[in-house]
Order: structure tokens, then C-alpha cells, then sequence
């Protein structure tokens, strides 16, 4: 039976070369990590981490297995299997959306950020938040969404109503004026001649 320890060294090598067996054919890819460097030197890839004084590989190791959980490894894997892993995270966020697991999709959501920071995953990001109440989180999604598309209506629309709703009646308005300034027609039917009902969720897969 293996000890956590050669658990632990495992887990290690195997998130090292999971990412850097295509380094071997980009001569001079080099990724600068906290505690050390993974580069090509000639025919050999190089792994050198830097130990301190009551540190040991396993350590080390250890540590490299959480920069890969935690995508800090992601710049040396290939850019078709970064795209696999985005889509795969993307089904498991829809899929748990249906199911009403939402804290699983907001994880799944967050998951695919770190790899592809991108406004419509935001946007979906945004919506789970407000869907488990998440009232500062989702604000500040939808922001960032905005930033990075600032003609996105839909995400407009729902701050707006999310500051409405809430009471913060300026801020609501102030989305509001620039949501029609991009759609003009957007409160057309609405009740009560400003947003109209939120918008949903986006199948970006």
C-alpha cells in the first residue's frame, strides 16, 4: 500500500508531465514558476525547483500538484487540450444548471476562467450567483462581463434589474439609460416600461 507521501510524489510528476510532454518539440519554451523554472535545454526537459531549508521534493512536488489544480500550469499545455478541458468543464456547468446544482456550476464556470476568460462565461457565471443569492458576487461579474463586452444588453439588463430589485434604484437607472442606448426598443412591452424580464443563461459550448 502506497503512503500518502508517495501519493503525494506522484500526483506531482504526473502534473508535470501531463503539461510539458509537447514542450519537446518547442525549442526554448521556458514557464517561471514561484518556486522554480520548466524549460527545454537541447534534447532534455528541465524541471528545477528551488527547496527551502526544511523542504524536501515531496514538498516541491506538492506544491507543483496544486499550481496544476489551480491553473497556474495550464500556460504549457497544448492549446487543443486546453480547448477539450474548457469544453468539458462548459457541459458539467449547463449539466448542473438543469439539475439546479448550482453551486457545482458556479465551481465548473469558475474552472473554465481560469483557462478562458471570456464575457460570456461570465455573463453565465453572473446568473448562477444570482440564482443562490449571491448578490456582490453577481454584481461584480456582470461588471466584469460588461468591461469586456460593453454592448452586451443582456448582461446590462440583468445588473439593472439586480440593482432594481434590490432598491438601489440610481445604479438601476444608470444601466438602464445605457442598455437603451444600445437597444432603444428593449423595454417595449415591459409592465413597467423599464427592464424587461432577465435574461437566461447562454449555451457557449
Amino acid at each position: 500500500m502506497k503512503s500518502d507521501n508517495d501519493n503525494v510524489l506522484g500526483k506531482g510528476i504526473e502534473a508535470i508531465f501531463k503539461r510539458t510532454a509537447h514542450l519537446l518539440k518547442e525549442h526554448g519554451k521556458t514557464l517561471e514558476l514561484p518556486n522554480g523554472v520548466i524549460c527545454r535545454e537541447g534534447d532534455d526537459l528541465i524541471i528545477r525547483l528551488r527547496l527551502g531549508e526544511s523542504e524536501d521534493i515531496r514538498t516541491a512536488l506538492s506544491e507543483l500538484n496544486n499550481m496544476a489544480s489551480e491553473g497556474m500550469l495550464d500556460p504549457l499545455m497544448d492549446e487543443s487540450r486546453v480547448k477539450t478541458q474548457v469544453s468539458e468543464h462548459l457541459e458539467m456547468a449547463l449539466m448542473a444548471i438543469e439539475e439546479g446544482d448550482y453551486p457545482a456550476a458556479v465551481s465548473e464556470f469558475e474552472m473554465v476562467l481560469k483557462k478562458n476568460d471570456n464575457s460570456d462565461i461570465r455573463y453565465n457565471l453572473a446568473l448562477t450567483l444570482e440564482m443562490l443569492g449571491e448578490y456582490e458576487k453577481a454584481v461584480k461579474q456582470y461588471r466584469r462581463a460588461i468591461k469586456s463586452n460593453p454592448k452586451d444588453v443582456e448582461a446590462l439588463n440583468n445588473l439593472g434589474r439586480l440593482f432594481y430589485e434590490k432598491g438601489d434604484f440610481t445604479r438601476a437607472m444608470e444601466v438602464f439609460e445605457k442598455a437603451v442606448k444600445i437597444r432603444p426598443d428593449i423595454s417595449k412591452g415591459t409592465k413597467d416600461g423599464l427592464f424587461p424580464p432577465r435574461f437566461g443563461f447562454r449555451n457557449i459550448i
